[in-house]
């Protein structure tokens, strides 16, 4: 009895030794722009949808953790005072919206299990709380916009 837990326990380790050595990391970065314009102060909005296509992944692969990773590029356009509150992913069928503020990377462990050769689409949504002032005019909207955002699956 003994014996067979320790063999159960040995083979245990060892394939979660195998499947950690052989995930494998696709990264995406994207020269498009994701943002939004013309949101009035006070207004919600959601940017615009940038996809993201893995297609290194063979049909059979799944994703594994820690999953999806996104963080935003660099910043575009900042006029006004915009701020970002949470990121929709939609990767096939399966759509999360996650709370996050648009620094640093976001990591998303809801599609593990799913097909890793995927596209996924993003969007963030987030408030104008104050315009901006261009030739002494006070703009009552906001636009940000960022470049080079990238996003990864681990598969």
């Amino acid at each position: 009895m003994k014996k067979v837990r320790l063999l159960s326990v040995a083979v245990a380790l060892v394939a979660v030794l195998v499947v950690s050595v052989w995930a494998v990391t696709q990264k995406v970065n994207l020269g498009a722009s994701i943002g939004v314009a013309a949101v009035p102060v006070s207004s919600s909005a959601w940017s615009n949808e940038l996809a993201y296509y893995f297609g290194n992944p063979s049909t059979t692969a799944v994703i594994v953790s820690p999953g999806l990773a996104y963080s935003l590029g660099t910043v575009s356009t900042n006029q006004g005072a915009f701020t970002i509150d949470s990121l929709r992913i939609r990767c096939g069928s399966k759509e999360v919206i996650k709370s996050w503020n648009g620094s640093g990377t976001l990591t998303i462990a809801d599609f593990n299990g799913q097909p890793a050769k995927t596209t996924c689409y993003v969007a963030f949504y987030g408030k104008c709380s104050a315009g901006y002032t261009v030739a002494g005019q006070y703009v009552a909207q906001c636009n940000k916009s960022y470049i080079n955002s990238n996003m990864a699956v681990n598969y």
